[in-house]
């Protein structure tokens, strides 16, 4: 199972890559992770189309409660936001499509986002490629472990919602890396406009990539050029 989730996690990616047509879930960056997951324990499991909806309807919970409560965005929250949001929801679905119980599906999410807690956006020349590919791979790896031990009565110490929360206070201690300033640079119009965002590094005027890929100052028409998220 392993073997295949790996596999298909990193094909995914390769797709995107290629500037094919893939499914957020929740990002581009992080699309491999639940069809990684998935893919494989049906094709292990011979799993019926009913089993794996299911599963997709449990991910789908999970990923709306992060978006909707913290963050699923890499360049706002980390990759922590982003492939750790995937191996939970992806978690989550496994536990679902083994016959697990909602506790323990939420308890699978919650383990695998801590698993990967602290985890910074870090895409190297800009591009979602590397080393996003392997967290992929680790995320559905992640998800797998997680889910199995869930099933086995291993239950989760720090709930789901205080796991979101926790994940997305790490977020807001990061430095200015280079994703979160691409994401100030990308939310400076939405800030003219009078749109309310909360306020970070935007409000001192730091628009530029402290990274040495990225050293050029950007307006927010540039960096929405440049954003692959």
């Amino acid at each position: 199972v392993l073997q295949r989730a790996v596999t298909y996690a990193m094909a995914v990616l390769e797709v995107n890559a290629s500037m094919g047509v893939i499914v957020a879930a929740p990002t581009a960056g992080s699309s491999g992770v639940v069809p990684g997951v998935l893919l494989s324990l049906e094709e292990a499991y011979d799993l019926p189309e009913e089993v794996i909806l299911n599963g997709l309807y449990t991910a789908g919970a999970v990923g709306y409660l992060l978006m909707r409560n913290a963050s699923v965005a890499g360049a706002e929250a980390g990759c922590q936001a982003e492939v750790g949001a995937a191996s939970a929801m992806a978690a989550a679905a496994a536990v679902e499509m083994m016959g697990g119980t909602p506790k323990q599906c939420l308890d699978a999410a919650s383990v695998a986002m801590s698993n990967l807690l602290g985890l910074v956006c870090d895409p190297i020349a800009g591009l979602v490629e590397y080393p996003c590919q392997n967290r992929n791979s680790v995320g559905a790896a992640n998800a797998l472990i997680c889910a199995e031990q869930t099933l086995a009565g291993i239950p989760a110490l720090i709930p789901f919602d205080e796991m979101a929360q926790a994940m997305y206070h790490v977020a807001e201690a990061f430095p200015l890396s280079c994703g979160k300033a691409r994401w100030e640079a990308v939310r400076q119009p939405r800030r003219h406009a009078g749109v309310p965002v909360r306020s970070s590094a935007a409000e001192n005027g730091q628009t530029h990539f402290p990274c040495r890929y990225f050293r050029r100052k950007l307006s927010g028409r540039q960096a929405l050029d440049g954003l692959y998220y």
